[in-house]
């Protein structure tokens, strides 16, 4: 098991100005498709420890096996 930070994770802005919806849609979906999935999953338990506290609900309910 590996201990998660206690400290705060800075979580950068970034202002992107698009002449669209669609552009602005294109954007998020490249940002999303940029990240890792260890660095999205990071930003979701940040969010969660700024909502709930130090003790945040799973990410997800666990799922049973598939065989």
């Amino acid at each position: 098991m590996v201990a998660e930070r206690s400290e705060s994770m800075p979580i950068v802005r970034v202002l992107s100005i698009a002449k669209s919806h669609r552009e602005a849609d294109e954007a998020d979906v490249k940002q999303q498709v940029a990240m890792t999935p260890d660095e999205r999953r990071a930003i979701v338990r940040e969010l969660q420890r700024r909502i709930y506290g130090s003790n945040p609900p799973p990410l997800r309910p666990p799922q049973p096996c598939r065989k």
